[in-house]
């Protein structure tokens, strides 16, 4: 969750609920999958996908619901 917490710091436009935080996070790894990236055993950085319906079909497709790496780990 500190992962997220800094997406949120970097990125974020409005206050977070960390309990509709922690929803989503269970919902994502219920029904989709996270990823963990680690470096030396610390995670740098996380992605999360789920199969969804395009808002305006029937037909479904992987979107990703978050993606972050922490700044130290990005190397750019």
């Amino acid at each position: 969750m500190s992962l997220l917490a800094d997406m949120h710091a970097e990125n974020g436009v409005a206050p977070a609920n960390w309990y509709k935080v922690g929803d989503y996070v269970q919902d994502a790894m219920k029904r989709g999958t996270v990823f963990l990236a680690r470096h030396e055993g610390e995670p740098v950085g996380t992605l999360a996908i789920k199969r969804e319906a395009y808002w305006y079909s029937d037909e479904t497709a992987y979107f990703d619901k978050w993606f972050f790496v922490s700044p130290d780990a990005r190397h750019t």
